[in-house]
């Protein structure tokens, strides 16, 4: 049975991935997981007034919104696929978008990634605009770009 991961942000081009490989779960009964990654964004403030607890409150915040942000794309992912009858695994990570992907791909030996041409606009667009990209580039197994 073939594995395919699938990353999602709950973008258009995601959502097009997600389809995709509904098709192929249901042609090939592949062993889907789709992954969505919280990225923590690097904050470097100086102000007079703002202490470094402050920033860090500011991060945390950052974070659990793009946790909330990720965990909503998988719940969607989950149900498109419920609704077909077609088992999914779904996780939720942080780090580094790409590299996350890239990492869970090889270490579990998936046998192909499907993924979104472009991200979220906004910040979640300035954090995945280049993921594609960089796991295609990166990736040792198969990568499919969906536009």
């Amino acid at each position: 049975m073939e594995k395919i991961l699938v990353a999602t942000d709950g973008s258009e081009t995601a959502n097009k991935a997600l389809g995709y490989a509904l098709q192929l779960a249901e042609a090939l009964k592949a062993d889907i997981t789709v992954i969505s990654v919280a990225q923590e964004v690097p904050m470097a403030m100086s102000h007079e007034g703002i202490t470094n607890a402050d920033i860090a409150r500011f991060k945390d915040n950052m974070l659990e919104n793009m946790k909330k942000s990720a965990q909503e794309a998988l719940n969607k992912a989950e149900k498109l696929f419920e609704q077909k009858g077609v088992a999914v695994n779904t996780r939720l990570e942080v780090g580094d978008p790409a590299r996350v992907i890239t990492d869970v791909a090889e270490k579990e030996s998936f046998d192909q990634v499907i993924i979104g041409s472009r991200g979220l606009g906004g910040i979640r667009g300035m954090v995945l605009g280049s993921v594609s990209n960089k796991v295609v580039n990166s990736v040792k197994t198969n990568v499919t770009v969906i536009r």
